[in-house]
């Protein structure tokens, strides 16, 4: 039982800790990327950089904008931009067998050309390491439920789990780029007659 409560404990803390990792600087870079108009909306072409030894991985793609003082943060998810307030990112999608490298076509919020708000896009990848210990939590609480009926630790949610560990796999490993529009600086991107791009 001790050893039992020891493994529990340990995927809690280590759970935590991923959860609230620091976010690392972005070492990613965006190619063949296109900024084009649709009407007076703003849309953004661009090839997903997703790492090499990472695209036969499953995963999660997110798409992020933040304003100057970083304050004020919102995702884009496949229907549309949401705010954020914390916890786990909004996904954009989700890759259940593997990420590839996806080419994308994003809209962009044409209220907040601009304002100087960043657009950022990032993955995070489940490695072989990461679905292992999810494994582990899973069978730890099973194991924990087998020697007493009373819980020794509330139950752990694989997807959860799995969505938190390839956030932290993305806010660590640096695994996003910033992604230069033009549309941040611009408020007239999409209105010639007022001197955008058109």
């Amino acid at each position: 039982m001790h050893n039992v409560r020891f493994l529990l404990s340990s995927i809690v803390l280590a759970w935590s800790v991923g959860a609230s990792a620091q976010v690392g600087q972005p070492k990613l870079t965006v190619t063949d990327m296109q900024v084009f108009c649709q009407g007076l909306d703003p849309f953004v072409t661009l090839t997903f950089p997703v790492n090499a030894q990472d695209q036969a991985r499953p995963g999660i793609l997110y798409v992020g904008m933040h304003d100057p003082s970083m304050s004020q943060a919102a995702f884009l998810t496949t229907s549309s931009w949401v705010g954020y307030s914390g916890g786990l990112f909004p996904a954009y999608s989700v890759a259940s067998a593997q990420l590839g490298r996806p080419r994308l076509t994003l809209a962009l919020p044409q209220n907040l050309a601009g304002g100087g708000w960043k657009l950022y896009v990032g993955y995070g990848a489940l490695s072989v390491q990461s679905e292992s210990r999810v494994q582990q939590a899973a069978d730890a609480i099973a194991a924990a439920k087998a020697i007493s009926p009373k819980p020794v630790i509330g139950a752990v949610d694989p997807d959860h789990y799995r969505r938190t560990l390839v956030q932290t796999d993305m806010t660590q490993a640096g695994k996003f780029a910033y992604v230069e529009t033009g549309v941040e600086n611009n408020p007239f991107v999409c209105r010639p007659e007022t001197g955008g791009g058109g």
